[in-house]
């Protein structure tokens, strides 16, 4: 067996899960709420088995969905001050989005948009929904990752496939991450970066990336920065980068 394929086999597969099941998940806890059946502060238990009938492998992975937040009509203002994705005995990934002008109004338009844009080009659609979003403005957001033993199993595991240990590819990043981060443009969050991924690796405990600026961004911005110097995103939305 080619040891280097079958890993990327594997890599690909995992990564396609995690995308297709957040997503089924969003689209699924969207629905309830829109329907009522859900009022979005309820915690929903998650399971997943994993089966591979070859090699008679069937592994059953528990945890939980807790969600919670606010959504005013009248003015937009969207609040999901908890979305976390609870996995027993691995690790808890936690969103949190705040944004305005998600009113009614652009719900219909976005559903108005979305059944006319099918069939159009890919540029017409990204210019229509460029349009909605101008709509939109953000207020802050962030992304949490609490450590239950994954961080140190991965490391473990990748290391064994190298042939190396597990202090040896923590070094590695903590090499790589000033070096790639510096490309950033910013000096100063380049060096609270290396510096939080470095204690994340040596005491894995909570890592967390927010996205706080001063005052609302509105997405026209953050479109036109995006395109013109996507740097410059980071002091725009006062990005930060911390473990604890």
């Amino acid at each position: 067996m080619n040891e280097d394929v079958f890993n990327m086999s594997l890599r690909k597969f995992l990564k396609k899960v995690g995308v297709t099941s957040q997503r089924e998940i969003e689209r699924a806890v969207r629905s309830a709420i829109d329907a009522g059946r859900l009022k979005g502060s309820e915690t929903l238990d998650a399971e997943v088995t994993l089966k591979v009938g070859d090699v008679e492998l069937s592994e059953k992975i528990t945890g939980k969905i807790d969600m919670g937040g606010s959504w005013n009509m009248a003015d937009g203002r969207l609040n999901l001050e908890k979305m976390d994705y609870v996995v027993d005995n691995a690790g808890t990934l936690g969103l949190q989005l705040d944004i305005s002008g998600y009113t009614l109004d652009f719900i219909k338009g976005l559903q108005e948009a979305t059944k006319n844009m099918e069939g159009k080009p890919d540029e017409a659609q990204g210019m229509a929904m460029l349009g909605l979003m101008q709509q939109l403005s953000f207020n802050n957001a962030a992304i949490r990752f609490d450590d239950a033993s994954l961080t140190y199993k991965a490391l473990d595991y990748v290391a064994k496939q190298q042939g190396a240990k597990r202090s040896d590819l923590i070094n590695q990043a903590k090499a790589i991450v000033p070096m790639a981060a510096a490309q950033l443009g910013n000096a100063e969050f380049a060096q609270s970066l290396a510096v939080a991924v470095g204690a994340y690796l040596d005491n894995p405990k909570t890592i967390e990336i927010k996205a706080a600026p001063a005052k609302p961004v509105p997405f026209a911005i953050i479109a036109a920065g995006g395109m013109a110097d996507p740097k410059s995103l980071i002091k725009t939305l006062g990005v930060t980068v911390n473990a604890r």
